[in-house]
């Protein structure tokens, strides 16, 4: 997993993405014959169809060395005119992913109508997206499937839930950099760190500024970089099958069991009240 560490607001300035291109370009070089590469959220600061020729590049490069490729970038639908934030399948990897919960003022603008243009912050930089279809293929790689997550919908349980059951990986991509030095993403880590618990399934979080994690299935932390760094984090996942209860319902358990106790107190407070009348 790459952590490039690239400035949030600089690195969309069009003189830096040649210097962007090149370093993951140096990276995935280096990196051949890995089984597979992740490139954090936004990843790519250019809309797919822009960097095309560099995809086709990185795809053909990834394939030839039997490499799975997922990189995070924003695309643009010519169909219907919509922008998606969205994690990209190239090499032996296939699929993607678009976002389908999204930060509001940082990804889309409420009443946009009225909103937009009256000060600078409601026109941030990637600030038009829309969601993406509920329901969404997984990501696969060989013979396993990788469910998504991007920033953070990793706070959304039951999404994952239902996207981790048919799955063996769980991964975020994340930037994290607009927290800057606060405790913003050590919470969205510990967050990753429960939907791997609660689902059993390991779980890959890459970020690009950190905090770049494996994440084993019983949520702790096997490998870290430490934040405000480039670095690359290597290691093992061990994919896993099968649902655990969380992944099969969720939180109607805990929601019956609510009812139930609601009830319950209903029908001693009439009792009782019933008794004090009589």
């Amino acid at each position: 997993m790459v952590q490039p560490d690239n400035p949030v607001l600089g690195k969309w300035q069009p003189e830096t993405l040649p210097r962007i291109l090149d370093n993951f370009h140096t990276l995935a070089e280096e990196k051949k014959g890995q089984d597979l590469i992740i490139w954090p959220e936004s990843a790519i600061p250019a809309m797919r169809h822009e960097v095309q020729n560099f995809l086709e590049q990185m795809d053909n490069q990834a394939r030839e060395h039997n490499t799975a490729l997922i990189a995070g970038m924003p695309e643009y639908n010519f169909n219907d005119q919509r922008y998606f934030n969205s994690v990209v399948a190239l090499g032996a990897a296939s699929g993607g992913y678009q976002k389908r919960r999204l930060v509001p003022f940082g990804e889309y603008v409420p009443v946009e109508q009225w909103l937009r243009g009256i000060i600078g912050f409601f026109d941030l930089p990637m600030s038009a997206f829309s969601a993406g279809e509920d329901q969404q293929g997984l990501i696969t790689v060989g013979a396993y499937k990788i469910a998504t997550a991007i920033c953070y919908e990793i706070a959304y349980a039951r999404p994952l839930a239902r996207d981790a059951g048919k799955a063996d990986i769980l991964l975020t991509v994340s930037n994290d950099t607009w927290f800057g030095d606060s405790f913003g993403p050590h919470q969205h880590l510990q967050i990753a760190r429960i939907r791997a618990l609660e689902n059993q399934k390991p779980l890959l979080r890459a970020t690009n500024d950190g905090i770049t994690a494996f994440i084993s299935a019983k949520g702790d932390i096997e490998k870290q970089l430490s934040r405000f760094a480039p670095g690359v984090l290597d290691g093992e996942v061990m994919p896993r099958s099968g649902l655990t209860p969380y992944t099969q319902w969720a939180d109607a358990p805990v929601l019956a069991l609510c009812v139930a106790i609601a009830l319950l107190v209903g029908l001693r407070s009439r009792r009782g009240a019933d008794f004090a009348g009589s």
